[in-house]
This record gives structure tokens, sequence and C-alpha cells, in this order.
């Protein structure tokens, strides 16, 4: 059975707050509000992507598996140059709109170099 590592919760919560305060900070509303549209910072709306942080995880088997927040549980292969036992660095970023997240941006480092990213749901 594979061992799934995961994101440190209080960073996600963090995370998400940042997006809801960017949301309050420019009082966007959802499409299709009472709002006037016009009045709205065209600079400010759109997709808001934040970091949720980054964790130590280790190749077992040429794929490493993660606890991926609005994702669940999931295992990736990674390329057979990387020796199982090998430290990555794995990163997420959420993505939100309108402060209501939506997807995360996975990102996979070895020694500094990004090896591959993955987007789950709409980023």
């Amino acid at each position: 059975m594979a061992d799934y590592a995961q994101f440190d919760q209080d960073k996600i919560d963090a995370a998400l707050d940042a997006a809801r305060r960017h949301n309050e900070t420019f009082k966007l509303q959802a499409p299709g509000s009472a709002a006037d549209l016009s009045a709205i910072d065209m600079h400010a709306s759109g997709e808001f992507s934040v970091s949720g942080g980054c964790i130590t995880v280790s190749v077992q088997n040429h794929q490493i598996c993660l606890d991926i927040p609005l994702v669940g549980k999931y295992c990736l292969p990674v390329p057979s140059w990387i020796p199982d036992g090998a430290s990555l660095q794995a990163c997420i970023s959420l993505c939100t709109t309108w402060g209501i997240p939506h997807g995360v941006k996975l990102t996979v480092s070895f020694n500094g170099t990004v090896i591959f990213t993955k987007t789950f749901l709409k980023c």
C-alpha cells in the first residue's frame, strides 16, 4: 500500500483565506449578480492562484503518492532516470475565481529542476 504525503493544512487554509481576502479587497462579485460589471477593476478579476506550500516526497516504485487538497489521494509516475528513494519537492498552487477554489496545480522538482507539472480540475 502506498504512503500518501500530505500538505500542511495550515498553509492550505492560509492560501484559501488569501483568495477570499483578494475577492473582498476588490469587492468582486460573481457574474450574474446585481453588480454593475463595468464597476469591477478588470485587473483584479479573473483567476487568482496562490501557493498552498511545498513538501518533500520520496519516490517509491517509480512514482510519488500525494494527498492533494480538493482532489484526494493520487499517485503519479516519475521519469525512470529518477531512482527509487530519491527526494522530490512537490508544491501546489490553489486556483480560485471570485474567491472560490476550483483547481490545483502541482509542480514536482528534482534537485531544483522541475520534472513535471499536473493540473487538477480547472486552473
